[in-house]
């Protein structure tokens, strides 16, 4: 008796068994993952996450950060083979990385970690132009300052009797300041200060030299 209750669960297992090895025989697809994190190292949710063809720019895949910050994206396996672009977005606020190669099926990147400034508050850069050698204050200066990433200038401002000038700027990146651009005073050679990170308010010197 106990024979015929053990061939339907020796059948049952076989038959289980061999739809494990079917799912785990299926190909997995080739997948992007990482973390994106504010300049706090903070981690930003709800950031869409988008894989393009770098060159067609066909999407392949798309997701979006979870609470951690984490997401993973599964791509189509036309993708094999192919390097691709990939864009973070949020809030208007975007990184991405070019020409990263797709090598085969099963592949899962290492955790890409990207750092994206999404606070919307603005930090003072004040600005003290100075003359060379002299040491004294320059007024009427032109100061720009600009994202050293993209080049956008983001504010402007000129320096008063004292040589002293207040730039705003959004808070979490990192710019440059220039003084005198493009040569707009004939009677000064302009500076600049490279690389201003404003994740608080910041003090920066600049000389000029007086023609």
């Amino acid at each position: 008796m106990w024979k015929k209750f053990l061939i339907p669960v020796a059948v049952g297992l076989i038959l289980l068994l061999g739809l494990l090895g079917a799912a785990f025989s299926q190909p997995s697809s080739p997948a992007i993952q990482g973390y994106v994190y504010n300049h706090q190292r903070q981690p930003v949710p709800g950031a869409t996450v988008v894989v393009k063809d770098s060159k067609t720019g066909e999407i392949y895949g798309n997701g979006t950060t979870d609470a951690n910050g984490y997401y993973k994206v599964l791509l189509a396996e036309k993708a094999v083979g192919k390097h691709v672009d990939i864009y973070w977005e949020k809030d208007g606020h975007k990184r991405d990385e070019m020409g990263y190669l797709i090598p085969k099926k099963d592949f899962v990147s290492r955790p890409i970690y990207t750092y994206m400034s999404v606070d919307l508050d603005e930090k003072t850069i004040t600005v003290f132009v100075y003359n060379y050698p002299s040491g004294e204050g320059v007024p009427n200066v032109t100061l720009i300052a600009e994202n050293a990433e993209t080049l956008e200038i983001l504010a402007e401002a000129t320096t008063d009797a004292d040589g002293v000038a207040v730039l705003k700027v959004p808070a979490n990146l990192e710019v440059n300041v220039w003084a005198n651009p493009d040569d707009e005073r004939s009677d000064l050679l302009g500076g600049q200060e490279l690389g201003v990170h404003t994740i608080v308010d910041t003090i920066v010197t600049i000389y000029v030299e007086t023609l």
